[in-house]
């Protein structure tokens, strides 16, 4: 498990690589404006996914991983129910897309990189097609493959694109080399489930335990309805700066964002550990050595990310600074974005631990007031702060559910996930 940890925690880190590689290039190429744009865009593109995706993606990792075996001719049914669906939300998508655009695009400065409503409908149908196939390699425990294809392919296509267009080797636009990432990734990752089925047809065939179109619908809405609300804090920054204050400081503030997201890479790896031996040892009683687990993923979420934390705050107007004069400004943006993100990791793991613990309910009303919190502070002082008016909105929408989170874990199972050396933090008993 740990070697699959680690090559996980390669291929995300890799990940990352890439992503601030293309900061750099759009940044240095085209400015701040330019790339506050194209943020803009990608934030606008995962909104609008959300409706036609349904919460597939999730719903499928969880029926394929909780039937028997890798492989089955129930995952070919499940293809075609999903897939079949899909054909008809996204066609409905792609036209309420071009029909609203003049609204949606009053909110979204990306008219500086030329995004057209037929532009914005695709690059919705290709991100759900991307997403959703993607789902099935995690399904089929496939964690690798599942990561390549839901993100580090596409992000390295468009690199590669972003290169020619800047050393003049193509004549495309950076909305051309976007849109033509996604497609050549789609292309590749469906024909990869087309081999694979292919392939495998002939093998042993399972096909019970796999639920029909509505049960599978029913079980995918709550997801969306459950991811929607951390999805809305990543989100509503962005969109609230790019409507008050314009695509600079977009590009400014999703600078020192990218940067602050260099501290999750570990909880990424160690989530991906203990979430399962929460559920595991809670549903067998074994409470003590939960505490006991759930200390250790903090402590190691500490040590590993406490470092960069440190390097970044020391000197963030230099590391800012990396990405051209102009981003010199977001210094202390990133210290705010940077001092939310080390509550987030101080207090562990709390978001799993409740999921894992038949509390999901609890846990989706806490990012549900956390969502609340952070709209109502975004749209009180980004108008007087801008860029670090959306800082401070994070880090107490940050704050808040952290905090909640450990006081309702504190309550129910006794101890706080904080790990303080030398210092027991359960309750006594008695």
């Amino acid at each position: 498990m740990y070697f699959q940890v680690l090559k996980m925690l390669f291929l995300k880190v890799m990940d990352l690589g890439i992503g601030y590689l293309i900061v750099l290039l759009i940044t240095n190429s085209y400015g701040a404006a330019v790339f506050g744009a194209y943020t803009s865009l990608v934030t606008l593109i995962s909104i609008l996914v959300l409706l036609p995706r349904l919460g597939l993606d999730v719903a499928v990792v969880r029926v394929l991983g909780a039937i028997e075996g890798t492989w089955a001719e129930g995952s070919l049914l499940l293809i075609r129910k999903v897939f079949g669906f899909l054909l008809v939300s996204l066609s409905l998508a792609f036209l309420l897309i071009c029909f609203f655009y003049q609204f949606l695009s009053g909110y979204f400065p990306i008219e500086v990189i030329g995004a057209s409503a037929s532009d914005v409908a695709r690059l919705v149908v290709l991100s759900v097609l991307l997403t959703v196939a993607a789902a099935f390699y995690q399904g089929w425990q496939k964690p690798a493959a599942y990561i390549i294809y839901n993100s580090v392919l596409q992000k390295t296509l468009f690199l590669i694109l972003l290169i020619f267009l800047v050393k003049g080797g193509f004549k495309l636009s950076l909305m051309n080399a976007y849109e033509g990432s996604f497609l050549v990734a789609v292309f590749l990752v469906l024909g990869a489930i087309s081999r694979r089925v292919y392939v495998t047809r002939e093998k042993k065939r399972i096909v019970n335990g796999y639920p029909s179109l509505t049960n599978l619908l029913k079980l995918a809405f709550p997801m969306m309805m459950a991811s929607s609300f951390s999805m809305i804090m990543s989100w509503v920054d962005i969109v609230m700066l790019g409507w008050m204050k314009g695509a600079a400081e977009v590009g400014v503030y999703s600078v020192a964002q990218k940067i602050a997201a260099l501290t999750g890479v570990s909880l990424i790896a160690i989530n991906a550990i203990y979430a399962p031996k929460f559920a595991q040892l809670y549903a067998a009683g074994k409470l003590d050595e939960f505490q006991f687990v759930v200390k250790q993923s903090t402590k190691f979420i500490m040590l590993s990310s406490l470092p960069i934390v440190v390097v970044f705050a020391w000197m963030p107007q230099q590391i800012m600074g990396f990405f051209g004069g102009e981003f010199v400004e977001g210094g202390a943006v990133l210290l705010l974005i940077l001092a939310g993100q080390f509550v987030n990791m101080m207090c562990g793991s709390v978001g799993y631990i409740l999921q894992m613990t038949n509390n999901q309910r609890i846990y989706q009303r806490v990012m549900f007031s956390a969502a609340i919190i952070n709209i109502a502070l975004n749209y009180l002082l980004v108008p007087l702060y801008g860029m670090h008016g959306a800082a401070i909105a994070t880090l107490s929408s940050l704050v808040f559910w952290n905090v909640t989170l450990l006081i309702i874990i504190y309550h129910k199972f006794g101890f706080i996930t904080i790990y303080i050396p030398w210092f027991d933090t359960g309750r006594k008993k008695g």
